[in-house]
């Protein structure tokens, strides 16, 4: 999560004003349940709010299918 975070704070400056939302690609299965889930740490928290800035969509693809 904390690679995806970096990624996004490095490219803000495409992804906060796009118009077409975007597919973040993940080898983690558990990063799926992030968004879903009930009770986060601060840390966590920080992110969610971070991440909520911008419309996205986190995928699972295994990681031998991702090229």
């Amino acid at each position: 999560m904390l690679a995806i975070i970096w990624c996004l704070e490095a490219w803000r400056h495409f992804f906060k004003g796009a118009k077409n939302w975007f597919e973040i690609w993940t080898d983690h299965k558990n990063l799926e349940y992030f968004i879903k889930a009930q009770k986060l740490n601060q840390r966590q928290t920080r992110w969610a709010l971070y991440l909520s800035r911008f419309d996205f969509a986190l995928k699972y693809v295994a990681g031998k299918s991702m090229r």
